[in-house]
């Protein structure tokens, strides 16, 4: 549905003709915008956990990443840049020409003997937009900037004509409008106060972006610059033990650490304030002791996967000090000692109690809609454009003497319904869709107990 100020949100809307008081046509239309952004970030948050338990390497996680990035976002180009050195140059493109990357891969800006160029801090020089958002220069007054440092543009023609250099916090090569992209944002992958790169995507069609989509980027970039930083092998954690306790400790994401019997050794402050208690106060007790459900080591299913040596993601409810639950996605990895015996668990958590009130909330909203349409004494049915039957009100099958479980998914002819039923119905629903109007007539049909019945038929489209 299309607001009045020209912006487009998810609709459920359903309509039915009342023969009472001369006809009149009853619409429910409810607002299901919350819902749609809620299953898609869902979706793609444990896809991209997925993705980081299960590829081998950096490379294959980082090209699986773009490859899922640029289907979801519809962008035509998507880029991970990643540190290397001083520079951060591409490690993943899909979709930008090879001269292009080639072109802009180093942000390092250099002087004529090839040195690089360093701040009054002794930091090497990054130029363009990109080395803004790396570097952390922005302001979040501006519209193309966001307060979590990202940048965004629907139309690089009119921020270039409309911005100063200055508001742009530093001299952009330009690159990107001159390859005729429009639309370009670029996302840190931020982890504490380490920025270990960023994401881009662009494309040369406007209008591509809006600010939730950009807080939904900023939140997938948390989760990608999750999986690179449990990619770090034991030995560059241990000759950096100290900056990992640091980058740990700084996470908004909770991790810990459980031995073989499943009791933490470690837990970092998000996951200490997630379950309300102090840190050392967890240390030594058993995982489970804190699950909403009463279960073990040993009766535990997602426990027992970590001990036969599975990786996996899955949705886990936690009890909170004051008696609350605590629900997380979590990514969990088994570890193992140098024989291959189990040593215990390693996992993120993200904490989703937010989105499950939500989903709660929401259920019970469709719930009381369902009860709505169960109040109305006309028969309601809807169908998608394959003709099938998705849901009906519980009174056709005293119209029909047919239950509503028997036809969910069925077309009529699937149902068995008599031949003349079915050629109404194909005509008057098809007509529906084709032309997006709204059809009413009357019908006349024998049901299945052989009496005659006649009904007036109203169809109209759902549009979401």
């Amino acid at each position: 549905q299309r607001r009045k100020d020209g912006t487009f949100f998810h609709a459920e809307v359903a309509s039915t003709f009342l023969n009472a008081a001369g006809g009149r046509l009853v619409s429910f239309c409810r607002d299901i915008s919350g819902r749609k952004e809620m299953e898609t970030e869902k979706n793609i948050m444990i896809e991209l956990l997925r993705l980081s338990n299960q590829t081998n390497n950096q490379h294959e996680f980082m090209a699986a990443a773009t490859l899922l990035l640029q289907k979801w976002s519809g962008c035509e180009a998507v880029g991970i840049r990643l540190k290397d050195g001083d520079d951060y140059p591409y490690f993943e493109t899909r979709g930008f020409p090879p001269e292009f990357v080639e072109l802009e891969n180093r942000l390092c800006l250099m002087d004529k003997t090839g040195i690089a160029v360093k701040d009054a801090s002794g930091m090497p020089v990054l130029e363009c937009m990109c080395g803004n958002v790396i570097r952390g220069r922005f302001d979040p007054s501006l519209p193309f900037f966001t307060p979590g440092g990202s940048f965004w543009t629907n139309s690089t023609t009119v921020l270039l004509a409309s911005t100063t250099q200055k508001q742009r916090q530093s001299r952009t090569r330009d690159h990107c409008h001159g390859e005729g992209y429009e639309s370009v944002a670029l996302v840190p992958l931020r982890w504490g106060d380490t920025n270990f790169g960023l994401l881009q995507f662009n494309d040369p069609r406007p209008g591509r972006f809006s600010a939730a989509a950009i807080a939904l980027l900023e939140r997938l970039a948390a989760a990608l610059t999750s999986g690179l930083v449990s990619r770090l092998t034991v030995k560059e954690l241990r000759e950096s033990e100290e900056k990992y306790r640091l980058l740990v400790e700084a996470s908004l994401e909770g991790i810990l650490i459980a031995d073989h019997e499943f009791r933490f050794t470690y837990v970092n402050e998000a996951t200490a304030r997630m379950l309300g208690y102090p840190a050392d106060y967890l240390i030594g007790r058993k995982v489970h002791e804190f699950f909403c459900e009463q279960t073990s080591g040993e009766t535990d299913i997602h426990l027992q996967r970590r001990r036969a040596g599975q990786d996996e993601i899955h949705e886990r409810c936690f009890r909170h000090k004051d008696g609350s639950p605590v629900w997380v996605t979590l990514s969990a990895k088994s570890l193992r000692d140098e024989k291959g015996n189990f040593a215990g668990s390693f996992a993120m958590l993200t904490d989703i109690t937010a989105r499950k009130k939500m989903e709660e909330e929401l259920r019970q909203s469709e719930e009381h809609y369902r009860t709505l349409i169960k109040a109305i004494p006309d028969t309601m049915v809807r169908f998608d454009r394959r003709l099938r039957f998705i849901s009906m009100s519980d009174n056709i099958e005293a119209l029909t003497g047919t239950s509503p479980a028997s036809l969910i998914g069925k077309t009529h002819r699937e149902a068995g319904f008599p031949e003349k039923l079915c050629a109404f119905w194909e005509n008057e629903i098809s007509g529906v869709f084709a032309t997006g109007l709204a059809a009413e007539t009357d019908f006349s049909f024998d049901t299945r107990q052989g009496e005659a019945g006649e009904v007036p038929v109203n169809a109209s489209i759902l549009r979401r």
